[in-house]
C-alpha cells in the first residue's frame, strides 16, 4: 500500500509540473508575440514618418519630371525624331531625355522604396 500511495503522489506532482510547464509556454508565446508586435508597430511608425517627411520632396520629383517632358517636348517637335539617324552611339535627343527620365523616375521609385524599408 506504501508504494500505491507514493505513486499516486508522483503522479499529482507531475501533473503539477505539466501544468506549470504549460503555464510557462503560454507567458513566454506571449511575451514573444508582445516583442513582434512591439516591432512591426515601431516599423510601421517609422515607415509613416518617412513617408510623412519624404511626401513633399517626392511631389516635388513628379512635379519636376511632368515639366522636363513638357519642356522636351516643347524643344523637340517630333518631325526631329525621324531626321536624326539612331545608328552607332548617336540616340535621338528625345530617346536620351526619355531614358534620362526613366533613370530618374527608377530612382524616385528606390527611394520611395528604401523609405518603406
Amino acid at each position: 500500500m506504501g508504494d500505491y500511495g507514493n505513486q499516486e503522489q508522483l503522479t499529482a506532482q507531475l501533473q503539477q509540473m505539466q501544468q506549470h510547464m504549460l503555464q510557462m509556454q503560454q507567458t513566454i508565446q506571449a511575451q514573444q508575440d508582445a516583442v513582434e508586435q512591439a516591432a512591426l508597430t515601431r516599423q510601421e511608425q517609422q515607415a509613416q514618418t518617412l513617408l510623412k517627411n519624404n511626401q513633399g520632396r517626392v511631389f516635388s520629383m513628379e512635379q519636376a519630371t511632368a515639366g522636363q517632358i513638357q519642356n522636351q517636348n516643347q524643344r523637340q517637335p517630333q518631325s526631329n525624331w525621324q531626321a536624326v539617324p539612331a545608328t552607332g552611339n548617336s540616340q535621338p535627343n528625345e530617346l536620351k531625355g526619355l531614358g534620362m527620365m526613366m533613370q530618374q523616375l527608377l530612382h524616385g521609385q528606390q527611394v520611395q522604396a528604401k523609405a518603406l524599408n
